[in-house]
Formats: C-alpha cells, structure tokens, sequence
C-alpha cells in the first residue's frame, strides 16, 4: 500500500471505533427512575425480532446481571426495548437503527425512540417501553 492509502485506512479504522450509544425513554414524565430511560451500548444487540405486525423487540446483553445479579442456571435472561410501531413497520425500523449504527458521521448518542419527547429514529416507531432481566423472549 502506498501513504495515501495507509492513511485513508487509518482515518476509516479510528472513525469505526468510536462507542455508539442507543437512547430510549417510555413517556413517564421525567425519564429519571429505572425503565423510565436507558442509554445502551450498540455492541450491546443481541437481535431484533418481530412480536407481531405492531411491535417488536430489541434484544440486548443483560445490563442488570452485568452489574452483579444472578440467575438460574439455564435461564436466559434478556434485556430488552419493546417498540410499538405501525403495521408492517419492522423491516424499515431494523434499517433505520443499523444505518445509524454504522453512520461514521454521528456523534455517538443516537436517538432510538424518545417517547417523552415525541422524537423517534423512523416515523413507524410509535412508543417504547424498557424491560430488564425478563426470561420471556418474546413478549
């Protein structure tokens, strides 16, 4: 490789590493008690999956057990974004939260669904709700 394209190498690999943090609130006034608001890690995703034609979960590492609770041997546990959003909406919103993801040009914090504020990643998201260490995958 030449300098040139070492040095474009660089400046892609640095502008990569850079933490990308999902925010969410559920619409209780105030968003400062636990499952009222959640910032997240990106590289904290274990899937999306559709509940049905109107919602859908967000699945992430469990936060809770990472900061020291247990739990049953064989049990999975989950937490995870409950998003309300419109009929046939899941493959749009999945989009719309990966290309913020890999979107080198943001800062980092990236507004999922901010249900206090009326303020949502794509306009099929309609509501959100947070669940921590819950052992049902599809709720």
């Amino acid at each position: 490789l030449n300098l040139k394209n070492e040095n474009e190498l660089l400046i892609k690999k640095n502008k990569k590493m850079v933490e990308k943090f999902l925010y969410f609130t559920d619409g209780t006034a105030g968003a400062n008690a636990t499952t009222e608001a959640v910032l997240v890690p990106a590289s904290s995703i274990v899937s999306m999956e559709p509940v049905s034609a109107s919602a859908m979960n967000i699945y992430f590492r469990n936060l809770q057990e990472e900061q020291g609770a247990t739990q049953a041997v064989g049990t999975a546990r989950y937490t995870y974004i409950d998003l309300e959003i419109t009929d046939g909406g899941f493959k749009d919103v999945c989009a719309a939260i990966t290309q913020a993801i890999n979107d080198v040009h943001n800062d980092g914090f990236i507004v999922i669904a901010d249900t206090l504020n009326s303020k949502f990643i794509h306009p099929n998201i309609t509501d959100a709700t947070i669940k921590y260490s819950d052992t049902d995958t599809a709720a």
